[in-house]
């Protein structure tokens, strides 16, 4: 029998803020930071770091109530495309244990480490080593390891002992999760589930599925389901961006062989005159081509 896929899943849960740290270290490290956005004529947190998290600030606030709560808070606008290259950059850096990993935005990373755990002693070895090694990056993490991708995510965000959960045992695992935090719904269905007296994730699992689907919708389920291990989303590992590369843009666009390959050589020359200047070779090359639409 084939064996089970095994996941990984890291959850950063002041990643935002503790990155634009790391970009800024001119911030100073003992005062609280949090970041706002606007919200139509709003302005509401959008993340926090773990002293602000503890003085009582939490994302959703009005950025005039947490600075009334909290005076010397540092405040700051958040940047979302750069907290998403950055988690771009830590799945990169998460190849160091596996060669599968994938950012899952807005903050955590999923590492697939079948066949790999036994390199660093064990799952339970590799999962201290990562949430180590992420601490002495300055980010806090919290870890899972399951079976199912959506489980050891949905754990790794409520659970905060690194648990490590056998092959079919994801349902038992999760059921006692909060819905909200674990499987991140909308904030509006989490109280309309919690008004039917469904709070965790084995409320709904043990609930009807037709009312639940005519009721929420078919995302519930697939969420509900891929938490407890039944359906597995797909998942698209980061590649690593290739160490040397050349490209054309072309005014009109090529059609036949002939020309593509015409094209191909004069890409090729470009891209051996740059490997000899810097004393390289290839293993492997790749072509990537876009048509007129993209």
């Amino acid at each position: 029998m084939k064996p089970a896929r095994r996941y990984l899943a890291v959850h950063l849960p002041f990643w935002e803020a503790e990155h634009l740290r790391q970009s800024h270290p001119d911030l100073p490290a003992d005062t609280p930071l949090a970041l706002w956005a606007r919200q139509g004529a709003r302005r509401l947190l959008v993340a926090v770091d773990q002293a602000a998290a503890a003085a009582g600030l939490e994302p959703g606030q009005a950025l005039a109530d947490a600075e009334a709560l909290l005076p010397d808070l540092q405040v700051l606008p958040a940047t979302p495309e750069t907290s998403a290259a950055g988690l771009r950059e830590l799945a990169l850096w998460a190849q160091r244990f596996t060669p599968l990993s994938a950012p899952l935005p807005p903050d955590g990373l999923l590492l697939d480490i079948t066949g790999c755990d036994h390199l660093f002693g064990g799952e339970a070895a590799l999962l201290g080593k990562t949430l180590a090694d992420l601490a002495a990056l300055g980010l806090t993490a919290q870890g899972a390891v399951a079976s199912a991708a959506a489980s050891a995510m949905a754990l790794a965000r409520v659970r905060r002992d690194a648990p490590i959960i056998a092959a079919g045992s994801e349902e038992k695992a999760v059921a006692p999760l909060p819905l909200g935090l674990a499987l991140r719904l909308p904030g509006g269905m989490v109280e309309d589930l919690a008004r039917l007296g469904l709070r965790s994730i084995g409320d709904a699992l043990r609930q009807p599925r037709a009312p639940l689907a005519r009721r929420f919708g078919a995302p519930l389920l697939n969420a509900l389901d891929a938490a407890a291990g039944h359906r597995a989303p797909p998942i698209i590992p980061i590649a690593a961006p290739p160490d040397l590369s050349v490209t054309r843009a072309l005014p009109e666009p090529i059609l036949t062989a002939e020309a593509i390959a015409a094209l191909l050589d004069r890409l090729l020359a470009a891209l051996c005159a740059r490997l000899s200047r810097a004393g390289l070779g290839a293993r492997r090359l790749s072509l990537t081509a876009f048509r007129v639409d993209g």
